[in-house]
């Protein structure tokens, strides 16, 4: 389902993580919510054909090495 408008066919995911999660000004869903706003942001991705990659819960600096170094490959 791509067509001229899509721009990357890979969607990073970055997936409720209970030991990190806190409530603010922002974020106001509570961690049941946000589980299922992440499940449903899989599904719609998934039909549209998209590739998606779940960024691994480890340290900001971890995290930016593995998108880059997905996105370099």
């Amino acid at each position: 389902m791509f067509d001229e408008l899509t721009v990357h066919k890979t969607v990073f995911l970055f997936p409720p993580w209970q030991e990190i999660y806190t409530n603010d000004a922002e974020r106001k869903q509570d961690f049941k919510q946000a589980i299922r706003t992440y499940e449903h942001m899989v599904s719609v991705y998934s039909e549209y054909g998209y590739t998606l990659m779940d960024v691994p819960c480890v340290s900001v600096d971890e995290r930016t090495h593995f998108i880059l170094n997905t996105l370099a490959e």
